[in-house]
């Protein structure tokens, strides 16, 4: 399994190399970036970078990419594999690990394998774009077993709005009834309404609050 950074995790490891079923139990042999490696992957000398690999490509031209081998102890695996690569001008430097031994699988094939990868996800957008191919290998669609129902994520807004507009109902009921009674209106800046005005907005407010429990 090759994959990148994204699928770093100490657990993920300890799956794939069978840690939880004991010794010669491993589930698959995985090659990945290292995440947090920049500080220590830096502080390696320049002349330890003694060993090359060559990456071919399919469209581009194979470059020479030096490399070191080495061990590291990641937190809650243990001891891991890791090849060191320094690329690039600014001879950026990247750290790769693997469960894979040397017996297993040479350190310039682990290289090439990882720097490759790009290339496989980019000739699969290349596909989607370009010729409306939609293939993503590795991914599987299953349905669940049972299909819970979710609330729309609108629900909630419309319930604060329906609530604001049973509160305006309301105080139009009142102001109707008010009328009705002839009660003297409360000191106000404006003039009272009259009942069409006030039968007019509550038709309003109930169409808009049959609206939202639609």
């Amino acid at each position: 399994m090759v994959f990148d950074r994204e699928g770093y995790s100490a657990e993920l490891y300890r799956y794939l190399e069978g840690k939880d079923q004991g010794e010669g139990k491993r589930r698959a042999l995985f090659i990945s970036w290292a995440k947090y490696s920049d500080k220590w992957v830096n502080d390696l000398a320049e002349e330890q970078f003694n060993r090359v690999a060559q990456v071919t490509y399919e469209i581009r031209k194979a470059e020479v990419i030096p490399y070191l081998e080495t061990t590291r102890t990641m937190s809650k695996y243990g001891k891991i594999r890791a090849v060191v690569i320094q690329n690039g001008r600014d001879k950026k430097r990247a750290a790769i690990y693997t469960n894979g031994t040397a017996q297993e699988i040479g350190a310039e094939s682990i290289v090439q394998l990882i720097c490759r990868r790009w290339g496989e996800e980019n000739a699969i957008k290349e596909l989607l774009h370009k010729h409306l191919i939609n293939y993503t290998p590795g991914y599987v669609l299953e349905q669940l077993e049972e299909q819970p129902l979710v609330d729309n994520p609108e629900v909630r807004e419309l319930k604060k709005q329906r609530a604001g507009l049973v509160s305006e109902l309301n105080g139009l009921q009142i102001a109707l009834a008010n009328q009705l009674l002839d009660r003297p209106a409360s000191k106000r800046r404006t003039p009272p309404r009259s009942q069409k005005e006030i039968l007019d907005d509550i038709t309003v407010v109930e169409s808009k609050i049959v609206l939202t429990d639609r």
